[in-house]
């Protein structure tokens, strides 16, 4: 046994706890905010995950979900719970009271962090680049029939 070991101090888990974390924006400037993570199993413990929801929830847990074959409206009221529970600063209360939602990208990104932290976010970040996936040009742009 490690003699050398030290109780971790509250204040050192409160640091690990929340993470400031930049999210895509709404424009070219990110959004950054402060986030925790939580977990699944906690929140549906906690009875924060409907029942209705319930199945859903363990299998995007267990990543057993295909998106296509999913209820849209399910996988987006799991991902509301999650930003919900993430968001420390802003909180999700205080951008829905400024007539802030949050988009697609957002919510996802926040349903992965909620998951596996910061690690999961880097696959949202890491674009193709090169003239094949830069939308601000089209191959057809000026031609006309």
């Amino acid at each position: 046994m490690n003699n050398n070991l030290q109780v971790t101090s509250l204040e050192d888990v409160q640091k690990s706890f929340i993470k400031v974390v930049p999210l895509p924006g709404w424009d070219e400037k990110p959004f950054v905010c402060k986030l925790k993570r939580v977990g699944i199993l906690g929140l549906a413990q906690e009875g924060k995950i409907p029942n209705t929801l319930m199945s859903l929830a363990m299998d995007m847990f267990q990543k057993k979900v295909n998106p296509e074959e999913a209820d849209l409206n399910d996988m987006i009221a799991i991902f509301e719970v999650m930003a919900q529970e993430s968001l420390v600063e802003p909180s999700y209360e205080d951008l829905k009271k400024a007539g802030i939602k949050l988009t697609d990208q957002q919510l996802m990104e926040l349903f992965a962090y909620s998951q596996q932290g910061v690690a999961a976010l880097k696959k949202f970040h890491n674009k193709p680049k090169g003239p094949k996936y830069n939308s601000n040009k089209s191959k057809h742009q000026g031609k006309t029939k």
